[in-house]
Formats: structure tokens, sequence, C-alpha cells
């Protein structure tokens, strides 16, 4: 469908800057959800119409999913 997706950023919690020896948080909620997530296209120069495209794409393929 010619939509660019991503792999939607790590967790803060597991990022090199918030680790730490001594306090390493363990939440796996965040954790399972963020290997859910995917970034779709967004920004200031998106149309109306791209951006109706996109999320009738998404809607078409998890209906093909369900």
């Amino acid at each position: 469908m010619n939509i660019g997706a991503s792999i939607h950023y790590a967790p803060l919690h597991l990022m090199p800057l918030y680790l730490t020896d001594s306090k390493h948080q363990f939440l796996p909620i965040t954790e399972k959800i963020s290997n859910l997530i995917l970034t779709l296209p967004i920004s200031a120069s998106l149309t109306e119409s791209e951006a109706y495209y996109i999320a009738n794409s998404v809607n078409l393929i998890m209906n093909e999913l369900n």
C-alpha cells in the first residue's frame, strides 16, 4: 500500500540514558506492549487525504487479520 512504517521506540526505562546498575525497573506490560506498537507516518506536511488513506489502509489490513 506504499505506506512507510517502522518499529516504535523502545520503552524509556530500557534506553541506556535511563539504565543504571542500581535501579533497573521491570515493567512487563510496558515491555510487552512496546513490541506490538507500530509507528505510522505523521508530519505537518501530511495532507488530509493522505491521512485518510493511511487510516483506511490500516483498517483494511486489520480487518484482513481478523
